[in-house]
Order: C-alpha cells, then structure tokens, then sequence
C-alpha cells in the first residue's frame, strides 16, 4: 500500500459529500435558516422590520377607531 493509494482526489471528496449526509435537503434548510438568522442578527433588520411592523400596527389601530 503506497502513498497513492492513501490520496483523495478532490472529485472523490465532492461525490462523497453530495452523496452523504448534505445532500439531505433538511440539513441544507436548517443550514439556510441559521445564515439568514445570523444575518438579521448582525444587520439589524429584524429589529428594523418588527419596529416597521409596529408603527404601521399603530397608525392602522387609530384609523380605525
């Protein structure tokens, strides 16, 4: 057994990932959902859009009454 037997070839490496575990679609979903989540998180657009949210909440309640 030579030192060329022991190599992975970068093809190799992408096919086993593909085929394996992260081709699960539920692990990329979940992958997604913490990226976007960090995002808003660092950016600030969650606490953006839920004050947007509020405001707008506010001036359609006193419309309407």
């Amino acid at each position: 057994m030579g030192l060329d037997d022991v190599v992975i070839k970068s093809a190799d490496a992408i096919n086993w990932v593909l085929s394996g575990f992260f081709f699960n679609v539920a692990v990329w979903l979940i992958f997604t959902a913490f990226t976007i989540g960090l995002g808003f998180v660092k950016t600030g657009l969650g606490k953006r859009i839920s004050l947007y949210r509020v405001k707008t909440w506010q001036i359609n309640s006193r419309i309407r009454l």
